[in-house]
């Protein structure tokens, strides 16, 4: 029995077109589902610690991050949707 499932890493915004085209025989050859999968560092992981204090959180790269995200999933789902 093939496998029915494919993943998509999606490393930024100009991926899910390029992906999906590239992978579009292999899904309608197998019927297969396709995943995708993006994932990026946090940047409140990347917070600066001095002797105990936290110095600062950027939360203008977090949101930029959130939204970075939520591109790269609308235009995965909306290319996977056609």
């Amino acid at each position: 029995m093939p496998y029915k499932t494919m993943a998509a890493i999606l490393r930024g915004e100009s991926d899910p077109p390029r992906l999906v085209e590239r992978l579009l025989p292999l899904i309608r050859a197998f019927s297969a589902h396709v995943t995708g999968i993006h994932a990026e560092p946090s940047p409140a992981a990347h917070v600066a610690v001095l002797a105990g204090d936290l110095v600062s959180v950027d939360e203008g790269a977090i949101e930029a991050s959130r939204a970075r995200m939520e591109r790269v999933r609308k235009s995965f789902t909306g290319i996977c949707q056609r």
